[in-house]
């Protein structure tokens, strides 16, 4: 497996949009309601991405051959904010290579949440996420917020 992590730069925006776009509309969009797809179609957009990175979200990107393949995004190392990983490539083990890398890089710790779909909620409780028995319908999206907690000597699964 020749592939590497590294930080997002801008150069990838407009890949990483693709990829974040594609991989929702696939596996979400059933569950957003119009105004739910308007308003992530604008927030995915490489123009929307270049906001989030203003707003000091750190992105990741899984690059194999000169492709991205996925991307992370955590906000304040206590949230993950979003994990995309290109359908082609679902269950190579690629998001929680993703993850674990983000956990150490990031040094962190305690605890961590993040909001999930109906779709990731099985993946995220392998990464060890919980659900807290919240269901947020804000802004036309149905998201479900789960919550892990990382040990500083032990911060992630392998």
């Amino acid at each position: 497996m020749n592939y590497i992590i590294r930080e997002m730069d801008s150069q990838d925006i407009p890949e990483v949009s693709k990829l974040i776009l594609s991989v929702a509309r696939k596996f979400n969009y059933n569950e957003y309601s119009y105004e739910g797809k308007s308003t992530f179609e604008a927030a995915h957009s490489p123009e929307g991405i270049h906001r989030l990175v203003k707003f000091c979200i750190k992105f990741f990107v899984l690059e194999k051959e000169g492709e991205i393949l996925g991307v992370i995004s955590i906000k304040e190392k206590k949230h993950l904010f979003q994990l995309y990983v290109k359908s082609t490539a679902h269950r190579k083990g690629y998001g929680a290579r993703l993850w674990n890398y983000s956990v150490q890089k990031l040094q962190m710790s305690g605890k961590v949440t993040v909001n999930a779909s109906k779709y990731a909620v099985p993946f995220y409780k392998r990464l060890g996420f919980e659900p807290t028995g919240e269901v947020d319908y804000r802004g036309g999206f149905t998201s479900y917020r789960m919550i892990t907690t990382l040990m500083a000597d032990n911060p992630s699964i392998s």
